[in-house]
């Protein structure tokens, strides 16, 4: 990643060069060819704002600023709108896809639900066959069967035993979790805050629970690959709180339909390949510089909604500079890597054995998953293994190089030995190696949303900024279109006060 930076830093440098000759010209009445330039505020009142980023939190301002009269236009980096909500259909066989970056919603989503029902999209249940669970731990291979539970190898206490992995979850983390947990609004108050300051595994100990009964949680939950270094509060927010407050479902025919919608519902107003590279602001209005292939290219306008992700916003240059708080919360956020290893398999070969193809593992591969995730399937239907990593052993995957496809598939075939017989080839996707994102999803560290979120939100003068960074619901669907929302609000309201001294 640091290389990435020196080069972009490089690129950087070159190209507001270029702007700053492409401003002049600008001044003189030229443009530099290729240059375009979006004007500000019409005859007819309106304000012109420019939203950087068509993801979830970039596409929810837009559509709200749009109904609120405004003309919009979104500045995206990359040729398709989502950022990291992105759905993988090739090189599959036809009707199979799977999900690269955001997986589920649920029922308690109010402002997904809501556009889901506004643009007429269809919810898909998650397939649950009835399988027995498999789990590789330790260097066992363990089938879970309800009417013989397992030794699990961990130092547990007898009653810890007796729990298993769910009962533990329930006994050290869900029985004392505050009250509001699911209420976003309220992650200010003092229980809440508490939070902030430990880990889930510090929490879990707080309560009781064993070193066993932590490693336990830590190797087949989702959530655990960030128990020894996520803020609680995070966790408890985003994941055991709203999330946990609905059921889960997808988007039909995968979860990428739904930034789909809401930017065809944009009118060819998204400037695509367009990346973002320079902010600057004064009385008179606010200007993106960005780079569209060698050409510079600036748009004028009122006001800007930023919803680039912090690891991106870093490389930003800001004329004047942001505040000091602020540059140090975009600077000091953690961000978590994935590594996404992908595999066809011409037939659910697991349904012989009877045990599910999805399997938790405290292998390096950590997570394997059956897509797509809404399709029940059968031992006789083509489906998509997927190895997903996250967070610390993203790196290690990474630096196997060309190799690190069939080192996956050779820690996948130590929990489904029969995968050689029926895995094609396999690719991998990384989502730190993405220039557009630099990293997954926020995963504040303890201490960080009580010292930064504040200031991550935090407007400044003319630029306002959005993504799930800025949420108290970071890493969600949810959390990036609330913060979205919000940002629209906050120009709304700018405007208002900019129309009221006007009519004085």
């Amino acid at each position: 990643m640091a290389r990435q930076r020196i080069v972009f830093e490089r690129d950087r440098r070159r190209f507001l060069k270029q702007a700053t000759i492409g401003a002049g010209l600008v001044a003189g009445g030229l443009l530099l060819p290729g240059t375009l330039v979006a004007s500000g505020r019409n005859g007819n009142g309106q304000a012109r704002i420019v939203v950087i980023g068509a993801g979830m939190a970039g596409l929810a301002a837009a559509r709200e600023l749009e109904a609120a009269g405004h003309r919009v236009d979104i500045v995206e980096a990359r040729d398709r709108p989502g950022g990291r909500v992105h759905t993988l259909r090739d090189p599959f066989s036809d009707g199979l896809h799977a999900e690269a970056g955001a997986v589920a919603l649920s029922s308690s989503y109010t402002v997904a639900n809501r556009y889901i029902d506004e643009l007429g999209l269809e919810r898909a249940d998650w397939a649950m066959p009835e399988l027995k669970p498999l789990f590789h731990l330790r260097g066992e291979r363990i089938v879970l069967d309800p009417s013989n539970p397992p030794e699990w190898p961990f130092e547990l206490t007898e009653e810890e035993r007796k729990l298993g992995p769910q009962g533990v979850v329930e006994r050290y983390i869900l029985e004392h979790l505050p009250e509001g947990i699911s209420d976003e609004t309220r992650w200010r108050d003092d229980p809440m805050l508490a939070l902030d300051q430990m880990t889930l595994a510090e929490f879990m100990r707080e309560n009781g629970a064993s070193a066993g009964a932590v490693a336990l949680v830590g190797a087949t939950q989702w959530f655990g690959a960030f128990i020894d270094s996520g803020s609680m509060l995070a966790s408890a927010m985003s994941s055991f709180g709203l999330f946990g407050a609905g059921a889960p479902f997808l988007i039909a025919g995968g979860n990428d339909r739904l930034p789909r919608a809401l930017a065809e519902h944009m009118q060819g107003k998204i400037h695509y390949g367009h990346e973002a590279m320079a902010i600057e602001q004064d009385e008179s209005g606010a200007r993106v510089h960005a780079r569209h292939g060698d050409d510079a290219v600036t748009f004028e306008c009122d006001h800007i909604v930023c919803t680039a992700p912090a690891p991106v916003v870093r490389g930003f240059d800001f004329s004047p500079a942001l505040p000091r708080a602020q540059r140090t919360a975009i600077e000091g956020i953690d961000y978590a890597d994935t590594v996404r290893t992908y595999f066809e398999v011409d037939r659910g070969f697991w349904y012989d054995e009877g045990v599910a193809g999805t399997a938790m593992t405290d292998l390096p591969i950590e997570e394997v998953a059956v897509q797509p995730y809404s399709r029940a399937g059968s031992a006789d239907t083509s489906a998509v293994l997927e190895s997903h990593v996250r967070g610390g052993g993203s790196q290690p995957l990474i630096d196997r190089g060309d190799g690190l496809v069939d080192y996956v598939l050779g820690q996948i075939e130590k929990v489904h030995p029969q995968v050689r017989d029926h895995a094609g080839e396999g690719f991998h996707l990384h989502w730190g190696g993405d220039p557009h994102a630099l990293g997954a999803y926020s995963v504040p560290a303890p201490g960080q949303i009580s010292r930064y979120l504040p200031a991550l939100g935090q407007a400044h003068g003319r630029v306002h900024f959005a993504g799930e960074h800025t949420s108290i619901l970071s890493a969600t669907i949810e959390g990036a279109l609330r913060s979205g929302v919000r940002a629209a609000a906050e120009v709304n309201q700018a405007m208002s006060r900019q129309h009221a001294r006007a009519s004085w």
